[in-house]
């Protein structure tokens, strides 16, 4: 399965203009994916992914894994999500995605850490994903996360792009 993150550098462009304090910026909650949260997961999926996922296989996404897939929302608007598996001792974040102009809003790092405590408490060792080496964003934020460089896979993605693949130990 191929992790993905869209944490991109357009998010600069996107973000619309706001007013308030930074509370009312970050005034959303995480929690687990609901089957109502399914529709607009899969808009975020289609603006965030060349090759996005179906409706069916974030369905069933939602069913195998829902103790580790997250939605970030406010007011009913999912803002992003993560969804990771446990095997064995290792955890693996599948993808995440955060709706356009909710980007550099600190959306992907608080689903990250939300799913890296859900797997330490799920006796998960350690945390791999692969990202594309071309998302600088996503590749930085990982790294302020503190996963460290694992590996690089050569024409990983359909398109031939290459993946940094990274890790995260817990204790």
């Amino acid at each position: 399965m191929r992790a993905r993150s869209a944490i991109g550098k357009e998010a600069f462009k996107e973000m619309p203009e706001t007013t308030g304090t930074q509370d009312k910026l970050d005034s959303y909650r995480i929690r687990g994916v609901q089957p109502w949260h399914i529709e607009e997961i899969c808009k975020i999926e289609k603006a965030s992914f060349s090759n996005p996922f179906s409706s069916d296989y974030l369905t069933e996404l939602s069913l195998l894994h829902p103790d580790t897939f997250l939605v970030a929302e406010t007011n009913d608007l999912v803002l992003g999500y993560a969804v990771g598996e446990i095997r064995h001792s290792q955890a693996h974040i599948i993808s995440i995605a955060v709706r356009k102009g909710w980007r550099r809003r600190h959306v992907g790092p608080r689903l990250s850490e939300s799913l890296v405590e859900i797997f330490r408490e799920g006796g998960a060792k350690e945390v791999i994903l692969e990202v594309r080496s071309s998302n600088s964003v996503a590749r930085t934020m990982y790294e302020r996360l503190g996963f460290k460089l694992a590996r690089k896979v050569d024409g990983y993605y359909e398109d031939g792009e290459e993946a940094t693949v990274y890790s995260l130990k817990l204790s």
